[in-house]
């Protein structure tokens, strides 16, 4: 049988898991926080996601079983498709 232990997963997220989303991003740009000029993103709470995904942003998660590593946030405007908010787990 294949060891499935390191294999990863890239899917949609659920707007119920916003809190585990921000958590993830802000994990991702605390090393930014103390930057000359640091991010905003630290403004940011789960209802800010809440809020993005209701005006139909989505956020793609990469996972290895239960553990959220990465995610990103993206738009659709017209023609054009903006990722933004790329966090890596640390």
């Amino acid at each position: 049988m294949k060891d499935m232990t390191n294999q990863l997963t890239l899917r949609v997220a659920d707007i119920s898991e916003a809190e585990a989303l921000i958590e993830l991003t802000h994990a991702a740009f605390a090393e930014y926080e103390l930057t000359p000029y640091p991010s905003r993103v630290a403004e940011e709470t789960a209802e800010t996601i809440r809020g993005q995904m209701a005006a139909g942003d989505r956020v793609f998660v990469v996972e290895r079983g239960a553990d959220k590593l990465a995610c990103v946030r993206c738009r659709v405007d017209g023609d054009a498709l903006y990722f933004y908010r790329l966090a890596v787990y640390p």
